[in-house]
C-alpha cells in the first residue's frame, strides 16, 4: 500500500463551531517521521483521555448576535498553505438562504458577519467554494462543508476551512478507494475527547439503522493518525456521525453528504468532530 506523506485535520470543538468556549482551533498535520524525529507517543494503552464533558447536555441559549472568523487553507502535499478568495456561507440548519456570506482575503482570512441568534443556540455549519478570477466556483477545487459537533452558541475563532483540490483528492484515492461523486459526497472525521485528544475509537456513520460509505481509517498509514477517518461514497444528504470507545458511546450528531452539483463540480468534503459530549 502506498503511503501520503501527510494527514491533515481539524483539531478541537472551535474547528467546527462547538460551544464549549475554547476559542483555538489549531490544524495538525501528521508528517512522515524524519530520522531525528521525536519518539512516538506512548501506547494506546497508557494514555488517559479526558471524558468529563460526556453526558453533559447539549447547549440551549446563545448569545446575540455571535460571529465566525477564521481562515481558508489549501491542503497541499508539504501541509496546508493559504488560500485566499473562497466564498464562506454560514447556514442554519434546515434553512435554504445563507445567515451571513463573505470571501475570505487574500492571505485567507474571513470574519463573518452577524449571526442573529435570538437567544438560542441552533445547529450550523460553514460552506467554502474556491472562486477563480472571474468570482465563479472554481471547479480545481472540492468545496468544503464543516459541520460543529455541537450547536452554536457564541463566538467562533481560527476556524480553518480546509480546501482540498481535486488533483489532490485523486491521489488520496489510492489508498481510501475511489470516489463516486455524481451520487455521494466524502467525509472527514476527527475523533477527540473532551481535551481534544484524538481518541483511536471506532466511527459510525449512519442513515437510519443503516452503516454507510466506505471508511478507511488514517492510523493505518501512521499510529500518529488514530482517531481520522475519510469516509468514502457517502451518499448525498443527512447522516448521523457517532463514536465509541472503551465501552463509551460519544455524542452522536447530524451532517450532510453533498455530491456534485449546484457549483460543486468537483465534489464536496464534509469536515466534523466527534467528541464524548460538548
Amino acid at each position: 500500500m502506498r503511503s501520503l506523506p501527510f494527514c491533515a485535520f481539524i483539531l478541537g470543538v472551535a474547528a467546527c463551531g462547538g460551544g464549549s468556549g475554547n476559542p483555538d482551533a489549531p490544524v495538525v498535520i501528521v508528517p512522515d517521521a524524519p530520522v531525528d524525529a521525536p519518539p512516538p507517543p506512548p501506547p494506546i494503552d497508557a494514555q488517559e483521555f479526558d471524558f468529563s464533558c460526556m453526558g453533559t447536555p447539549d447547549p440551549t441559549t446563545a448569545n446575540d448576535p455571535i460571529t465566525a472568523a477564521g481562515s481558508t487553507q489549501e491542503i497541499t502535499m508539504n501541509g496546508p498553505v493559504a488560500k485566499g478568495n473562497v466564498a464562506i456561507d454560514i447556514f442554519k440548519a434546515g434553512v435554504a438562504n445563507a445567515l451571513s456570506s463573505v470571501v475570505s482575503d487574500g492571505n485567507g482570512d474571513f470574519v463573518s458577519g452577524a449571526l442573529a441568534t435570538e437567544g438560542q443556540a441552533f445547529n450550523g455549519f460553514i460552506q467554502g467554494i474556491a472562486l477563480n478570477g472571474q468570482g465563479q466556483p472554481d471547479p480545481a477545487y472540492r468545496a468544503t462543508f464543516v459541520f460543529p459537533p455541537t450547536p452554536l452558541q457564541t463566538n467562533i475563532t481560527n476556524v480553518p476551512v480546509l480546501m482540498v483540490s481535486a488533483q489532490l483528492f485523486g491521489q488520496l484515492q489510492i489508498v481510501t478507494g475511489p470516489q463516486n461523486d455524481a451520487a455521494n459526497g466524502a467525509l472527514f472525521v476527527a475523533i477527540t475527547d473532551c481535551a481534544g485528544t484524538p481518541v483511536p475509537a471506532s466511527l459510525s456513520v449512519k442513515r437510519g439503522e443503516n452503516e454507510v460509505g466506505t471508511q478507511f481509517d488514517l492510523s493505518l498509514l501512521s499510529p500518529q493518525a488514530a482517531g481520522l477517518f475519510f469516509v468514502m461514497n457517502v451518499p448525498a444528504g443527512d447522516v448521523d456521525v457517532g463514536a465509541s470507545f472503551d465501552n463509551k458511546t460519544f455524542r452522536t450528531h447530524t451532517v450532510t453528504s453533498f455530491k456534485n452539483e449546484n457549483g460543486r463540480e468537483a465534489g464536496a468534503i464534509t469536515t466534523t468532530v466527534v467528541r464524548p459530549g460538548p
